[in-house]
């Protein structure tokens, strides 16, 4: 997560009850989030499990379980499992072959699907311990997002990696994730984008008119629309001085 937990809460002048982190890989925000007491880690690649385990131990209320999460149970996935292991995705690269080139697919998981209410059934989880939901899952936000069904009520605050281009095959871009949280009643009232058309973005939940969901959805849309533009200046840019040199 680009942005720390501890900043967030600073800046916005709340403690969460719970965290809800999808996407957990090994657990590296474990520290960060230390002082909230209900931590929930979700993470598809069974293979790193025991590291995950072990990085979140030593803090109390942390706990990890191995998920595939998605909007449907039991959907057999090819899990694309890259060199780089953070980037790993239940969808194949689209993008990301020409951005990050170093990236590549090491290895493919035969994995099924599981919606997150589904887990919560199953682990007898309380839905009303957690209010802060992290999404880092390389594609499958929305999916994701639609397999809580009623636990997303719970949640007030939401980080979600967004994307201004199509890194895998099924990403969706920010402004797809925008207009489904919208609807659902939530506004994204920070971004952290890197130079690569990636990033994080923070939302809250706040009620809106009909009205005010139009105007934050066109702005939001606009807003892509620049930050796209000023990214493929910037990389045509640096295309000319590198064909100069050449």
């Amino acid at each position: 997560m680009l942005f720390t937990l501890k900043n967030i809460a600073s800046k916005y002048k709340f403690t969460p009850k719970g965290i809800i982190h999808l996407g957990a890989h090994i657990g590296q925000e474990a520290e960060d989030y230390s002082f909230v007491k209900h931590v929930l880690w979700i993470e598809g690649n069974p293979d790193i499990m025991p590291e995950l385990e072990k990085n979140i131990s030593k803090y109390p209320g942390q706990i990890a379980f191995r998920a595939l999460v998605s909007d449907v149970d039991g959907e057999d996935v090819d899990f694309q499992v890259t060199s780089n292991g953070q980037s790993s995705s239940m969808f194949a690269l689209d993008k990301m072959k020409t951005l990050f080139p170093g990236v590549v697919v090491s290895e493919k998981l035969a994995l099924k699907t599981k919606r997150l209410d589904t887990l919560f059934k199953e682990k007898h989880l309380d839905p009303k311990q957690y209010d802060f939901l992290i999404i880092d899952v390389q594609g499958a936000e929305l999916k994701a997002i639609e397999g809580m069904g009623k636990i997303l009520e719970s949640i007030e605050w939401l980080c979600v990696e967004v994307n201004l281009v199509k890194f895998y095959h099924g990403t969706p871009l920010m402004h797809a994730v925008d207009s489904y949280l919208a609807k659902k009643g939530f506004r994204r009232i920070e971004t952290n984008l890197k130079p690569r058309q990636w990033g994080d973005a923070l939302y809250h939940r706040e009620k809106m008119t009909k009205c005010e969901l139009r105007k934050t959805l066109l702005k939001d849309y606009l807003l892509e629309a620049k930050i796209l533009f000023f990214f493929k200046l910037r990389f045509l840019r640096f295309l000319r001085k590198y064909l100069k040199r050449g």
